[in-house]
């Protein structure tokens, strides 16, 4: 277990790094991922900075909600000029449905988000990472909170 530190020294958060998990961070406790959109690395480490978004679905439906939808539309207008990488689309679910039902509806909200930018922003399949994760990373106890599909711009690492 390691800590991230405030520039006062207090610690901010905890996370585990798991090479099972391709060393991806797992945050304890999870963060609301919106509030860390459009954030930059201040600890000098060199990371790039990946922007966020999410996305949000009514119980069982493959659809976006209009008005979150809508945020994502404004939100990929303000985002500073994306130079070479990919666009990195996780669906999600809640407890609702049976593992197998979450796993599919979760991939399915993420290809739908997917195709939907490739309509309004002309861009191709082969730039996006497309992934469904059931209902295996709530954000909260709120089911309505946990069904998403985060929307993330990876700069390639070049």
């Amino acid at each position: 277990m390691e800590a991230v530190l405030s520039p006062a020294g207090e610690v901010v958060r905890t996370y585990n790094l798991d090479g099972a998990s391709g060393w991806k961070f797992t945050f304890l406790p999870l963060d609301d991922i919106a509030a860390l959109a459009f954030r930059h690395a201040t600890d000098d480490s060199g990371w790039p900075w990946v922007p966020v978004q999410l996305v949000h679905f009514e119980l069982g439906d493959p659809q976006p909600i209009d008005a979150s939808l809508h945020r994502l539309a404004a939100w990929l207008t303000m985002a500073p000029q994306l130079e070479e990488g990919r666009w990195e689309l996780v669906g999600h679910a809640d407890v609702t449905g049976t593992d197998e039902l979450n796993a599919a509806l979760s991939l399915a909200r993420a290809e739908e988000i997917s195709g939907w930018m490739q309509r309004h922003l002309g861009l191709t399949k082969d730039q996006f990472s497309v992934a469904g994760e059931g209902s295996s990373m709530p954000l909260s106890e709120d089911p309505a909170r946990n069904r998403r599909v985060e929307v993330r711009w990876v700069p390639a690492m070049q």
